[in-house]
């Protein structure tokens, strides 16, 4: 994969996730990130990135990087989501 591909899969993989955990946040009126199938798609994304990028974190790291730029709250959630995927640490 080159460079260019690699950035639109993150930012793909960001946008996903971002709207995975807004539509489910409280400030957005949903009923919560923590709802079990959400937390479970959001953990699914990570494990996907941890295995892609060969059991390290940095895939995650950059798509966590894009979360923070875009919604820094939605990023708080999200490391705490991934915590214990591979080697993420909350």
């Amino acid at each position: 994969m080159d460079r260019a591909e690699e950035e639109s899969r993150i930012d793909e993989t960001c946008q996903e996730l971002i709207s995975l955990l807004r539509k489910n946040s409280s400030y957005e009126g949903g009923p919560g990130f923590r709802q079990p199938d959400t937390l479970a798609a959001i953990r699914s994304v990570g494990e996907r990135l941890n295995r892609a990028a060969d059991g390290t974190t940095y895939l995650m790291s950059k798509v966590a990087s894009k979360v923070q730029a875009t919604d820094p709250l939605a990023a708080s959630w999200l490391n705490n989501a991934w915590n214990g995927i591979g080697y993420w640490q909350s």
